[in-house]
C-alpha cells in the first residue's frame, strides 16, 4: 500500500520579504518530501520596493507591484498564517503571537523587514508618513491628496529623491500643484554615490520645481510645519501639511525580545551562511539582519540577491550537506528613476543618465515580478529522509516506521494527546475563552457522562455530527471553522449547543508535529465553543493521509411560550440568505492558485462568521423555517427545507444572490468544487438562464450561511437587523411559490 510521506520537520518563514518569496518559489518548484513549510506574515500582498516610485508616478498599478503571498504559499504547499509574530523562544523552538496559540518550528527563517525610524525626530511618529512599511505608506498616501500648503520629503538618499520626483508626477495627474520640499541633513544628495549623481539628481529636482534644503537636519515635526536646523543659525519652520519620512529604517522592536545576538543597531547578527551564531537552525536575511564582517546598507537589492543563497543553504542544512558562504556584493548597478522617462545608472564611479536605463529598470522590475506570478503546475516528487541535526532517530516514533498501521493503531499517542489538550486549554483561556466552558483534562473520554440541571422536563434534545477535511492551511483557523460548521445545525434548529465530542484525524507526521497540529486545531475549536457556551467533553483522534476535524454536538431546545403557527401557503413568503455564496468554488480556485489574496481573505472572513446570532435574529422574528447551506449546495438545501412544508416550490432570483468576490471569474475559467456535479444531478429545477450564476446553486459551502423562509411583509426588516449584526451580505434571494398544492414535489425556478 502506497502512503504519503509523513511530515518530519517544519520550516517556518517569518515575513514575506524579497528573499522569502524566492524560498517559496524554489520549494514549490522542487519540494522536499517530509518537510512542511509555513509562511507567517502580517500582509497578504507583499510590495516590491523597487517598483514603488514608478507606481506613484503612474507607471505601474498597485497590483503590478505586489506579490500575492496567499497564492505563492499555496503553490509552495505552505501553510499560510496571516498574523504578526511577537516573540521567538529559540530554546523551545517556538513562536508567540498576540491572538493565537504558540507555533513550533524545526527550522526558522526571518525576513520580515525593518521599522520606520520615527523616534529620531520629535513628532515624526505622530505627524509624518514613513515610507516603510510600504503597505502602510500606500494606505496613507491615498489620504494625502490635494495638500493645502505643501509637501515635505524628509531624506536625502536615492529613495527620497525618487519619491519627491514621483510625487510631483502623482499630484500633476490629480491637477494639483503643491510646493514640494526635499529636506536632507547632508550637503550632498545621494551621498553614498559619486558627486556626479548628486548633480544630476539636483538638476532633475530643480527642473521639477522641487525646493532642496540640503545640509539641514529636521529637528521637529508638527501638524503644519517641519523645523530645520543647519547647525549655524536658529531653527526655522517650513510650512507643510503632508510630510513623508524616507530616512534610514531601524530594526523592528520585537527582535530585541528574541534572545538572538544583535549588532549595535539592533539587527540580528548572522554568519556568512545566513545562520545566527548561537542557533544554527535559525536563518535571517534582509532588513532584519546584518552579516558579520560584511556590513551593507538596508536596500532591496541585497535582500533579492540573498534569496538564492538562502534557498541553497536551507536545502543544504535540511539534507545534512555543507553550507556555502554568501558574501553580498560591494558594487552593484543602481538604477534611480527620475520620473521624466530617464533614469540614473550608477555603478562604482560610473554615473550615466539616459532614457534607456529607465526602460532597463522597468524590464528588470517586471521580470522579477513575473517570476512570482507565472506559477506552473508541479508534480509530486518521491520521499527522502531529512537530516536536521536535532531530529534524532527515535524508533518509537510511528512516523519513522516503514509501514504505518491503520485501524485503532492509527492514532495520536496518549502523551501527545494529553499534552496537546493541556496546551490548547491554556491557549484558549489566554485568548479569552470562558474557563468554565473549557474541558477538564482529567475527565475527558471517548464518551461523556453529564447532567444539565437547567434543562426542563419538556426540553427537546438535539444532536448532530459533522466533519470537514482541512480546507485552509492555517490549523488554528481550521479549528475555528470546523467548530462553527458543526454547531450550525443546532443553531438553525432553534437550539442551544451544550457539549461537543471531537473526532480529529491528523496527517502522518512526527509526534511533536502532530501534537502541535492538534494544539492549534483544538485551540481554535475551544475558542469558538466558549463563545457559544459549549463544553468539549471528550473525543477521539486518528491518523490518515489528510487532516480533518469533526464534532458531535448535543444541544437543547426549549419550546417557545407561544408555538409558531403552521405556515399558511396563501401568505406571501420570501427567501433570505445570510452569507454570500462561492465558498466551494473559491476553495477549489485557491488550490489551483487562481484567486487573489484579497479574495481569499474575504473567503476566510465568511467562513469564520458564526451563524448563531443570525439564527437568533430569525427566531426572534418568528421564523422557524431555516437551514444552513453546507455541502449539498443552496438548491438541494432549499428543496430539503421545502420537503415537509405546504408549499409547491420557490423562485430564486439569481441576480439577488450575494456572491463572494472572484467567484464568477473562477466559474468563467471552469473552476468548480469536486462535489459540484453531483449536487447538480437530477434536481427538479427550471431555469431559462444560461449564465454562470445558476452554478452557484450547486456549490458546496463550508461553514456557509442560513437559508430562511420569512414572511414577505417582514423580510426587509429582518434583513436590516442581520446587516446591523454584521451579516452585511444578507439578501432576499427569492420567494415561495404555491399553486394550490398540485405539485407532487417541490420545484425550483431560477429567474
Amino acid at each position: 500500500m502506497q502512503q504519503a510521506a509523513p511530515i518530519q520537520a517544519d520550516l517556518v518563514l517569518v515575513g514575506g520579504g524579497h528573499a522569502h518569496v524566492t524560498v517559496l518559489k524554489s520549494f514549490g518548484m522542487n519540494p522536499v518530501p517530509g518537510l512542511r513549510l509555513t509562511l507567517i506574515t502580517d500582509v497578504i500582498n507583499t510590495p516590491y520596493s523597487g517598483m514603488l516610485p514608478a507606481h506613484i508616478e503612474g507607471v505601474w498599478d498597485e497590483a503590478d507591484m505586489h506579490i500575492d503571498l496567499v497564492r505563492l504559499a499555496e503553490f509552495a504547499g505552505a501553510r499560510f498564517i496571516h498574523d504578526r509574530c511577537t516573540k521567538i523562544d529559540p530554546h523551545k523552538r517556538q513562536l508567540t503571537f498576540a491572538g493565537r496559540p504558540p507555533l513550533r518550528y524545526d527550522l526558522l527563517s526571518l525576513n520580515s523587514g525593518a521599522a520606520p525610524a520615527t523616534s529620531e525626530i520629535e513628532g515624526a511618529d505622530e505627524f509624518a508618513i514613513p515610507v516603510k512599511p510600504i503597505s502602510g505608506f500606500l494606505n496613507r498616501l491615498a489620504q494625502a491628496q490635494n495638500p493645502k500648503q505643501a509637501v515635505a520629503v524628509i531624506g536625502g538618499g536615492a529613495a527620497a529623491v525618487e519619491l519627491a520626483l514621483s510625487l510631483r508626477a502623482y499630484y500633476r495627474r490629480q491637477n494639483s500643484h503643491p510646493a514640494i520640499h526635499l529636506m536632507s541633513r547632508t550637503d550632498r544628495l545621494m551621498s553614498r554615490f559619486p558627486a556626479r549623481a548628486h548633480k544630476l539628481a539636483e538638476s532633475a529636482l530643480q527642473k521639477a520645481d522641487i525646493t532642496i534644503h540640503s545640509g539641514q537636519a529636521v529637528t521637529k515635526i508638527e501638524a503644519g510645519a517641519v523645523y530645520l536646523n543647519d547647525g549655524k543659525s536658529d531653527t526655522r519652520p517650513v510650512a507643510c501639511d503632508v510630510r513623508f519620512l524616507v530616512t534610514a529604517a531601524r530594526a523592528p522592536d520585537w527582535i530585541s525580545d528574541t534572545g538572538l545576538a544583535c549588532d549595535e543597531a539592533g539587527y540580528i547578527k548572522v554568519k556568512d551562511t545566513l545562520q545566527t551564531p548561537d542557533f544554527p537552525e535559525i536563518f535571517a536575511v534582509g532588513d532584519v539582519a546584518s552579516i558579520i564582517g560584511h556590513p551593507r546598507e538596508k536596500a532591496g537589492v541585497f535582500a533579492v540577491r540573498s534569496g538564492p543563497a538562502l534557498v541553497r543553504n536551507l536545502r543544504a542544512f535540511i539534507t545534512g550537506q555543507p553550507l556555502r558562504p554568501h558574501k553580498p556584493q560591494s558594487r552593484y548597478l543602481a538604477l534611480v528613476g527620475l520620473a521624466d522617462g530617464t533614469a540614473l545608472a550608477i555603478r562604482g564611479q560610473m554615473v550615466v543618465r539616459a532614457r534607456a536605463f529607465w526602460h532597463l529598470k522597468q524590464w528588470i522590475d517586471k521580470r522579477f515580478m513575473d517570476r512570482f506570478s507565472d506559477l506552473p503546475e508541479m508534480q509530486a516528487s518521491a520521499p527522502a529522509p531529512l537530516a536536521l541535526p536535532h531530529l534524532e532517530s527515535d524508533q518509537a516514533d510511528p512516523s519513522l516506521n516503514a509501514m504505518r498501521c491503520y485501524g485503532c493503531a492509527a492514532k495520536t499517542g496518549a502523551d501527545s494527546l494529553s499534552a496537546a489538550l493541556k496546551q490548547a486549554v491554556a491557549a484558549a483561556a489566554a485568548l479569552g475563552a470562558d474557563p468554565a466552558r473549557l474541558p477538564s483534562i482529567d475527565t475527558l473520554s471517548d464518551s461523556a457522562h453529564f447532567t444539565l440541571p437547567e434543562a426542563a422536563a419538556d426540553t427537546e434534545w438535539l444532536q448532530t455530527t459533522d466533519s470537514v477535511s482541512q480546507m485552509v492551511s492555517d490549523p488554528f483557523l481550521f479549528g475555528r471553522i470546523s467548530a462553527l460548521h458543526a454547531m450550525s445545525d443546532i443553531f438553525v434548529a432553534g437550539g442551544v449547543p451544550k457539549t461537543a465530542l471531537a473526532t480529529i484525524q491528523l496527517a502522518y507526521a512526527r509526534q511533536a508535529i502532530q501534537q502541535d497540529m492538534l494544539t492549534q486545531i483544538l485551540t481554535g475549536a475551544l475558542l469558538e465553543f466558549s463563545h457559544a457556551g459549549v463544553q468539549l467533553v471528550g473525543g477521539h483522534t486518528s491518523e490518515a493521509t489528510d487532516t480533518s476535524a469533526g464534532f458531535a454536538i448535543l444541544g437543547v431546545k426549549t419550546p417557545l411560550p407561544t408555538p409558531a403557527s403552521k405556515p399558511d401557503p396563501r401568505t406571501p413568503y420570501s427567501l433570505i440568505l445570510t452569507k454570500p455564496l462561492g465558498i466551494g468554488i473559491l476553495l477549489a480556485a485557491h488550490m489551483r492558485t487562481q484567486i487573489s489574496a484579497d479574495a481569499y481573505d474575504q473567503l476566510l472572513a465568511v467562513m469564520l462568521q458564526s451563524n448563531q446570532q443570525a439564527a437568533m435574529i430569525l427566531q426572534k422574528a418568528g421564523c422557524d423555517m431555516m437551514t444552513d447551506v453546507t455541502g449539498f449546495g443552496l438548491a438541494r438545501h432549499c428543496l430539503s427545507l421545502l420537503q415537509n412544508l405546504p408549499f409547491d416550490g420557490a423562485e430564486i432570483w439569481l441576480d439577488n444572490l450575494p456572491i463572494l468576490p472572484e467567484t464568477l471569474s473562477a466559474l468563467d475559467n471552469d473552476i468548480t468544487s469536486s462535489l459540484h456535479q453531483l449536487n447538480a444531478q437530477n434536481l427538479p429545477l427550471q431555469s431559462a438562464r444560461t449564465d454562470n450564476r445558476a452554478h452557484l446553486l450547486y456549490d458546496p459551502q463550508s461553514s456557509g450561511g442560513i437559508l430562511a423562509i420569512v414572511k414577505t411583509a417582514e423580510a426587509e426588516s429582518v434583513c436590516a437587523a442581520l446587516h446591523d449584526a454584521g451579516y452585511k451580505e444578507a439578501s432576499i434571494i427569492g420567494k415561495i411559490t404555491y399553486d394550490g398544492g398540485e405539485t407532487a414535489a417541490p420545484q425550483l425556478i431560477c429567474l
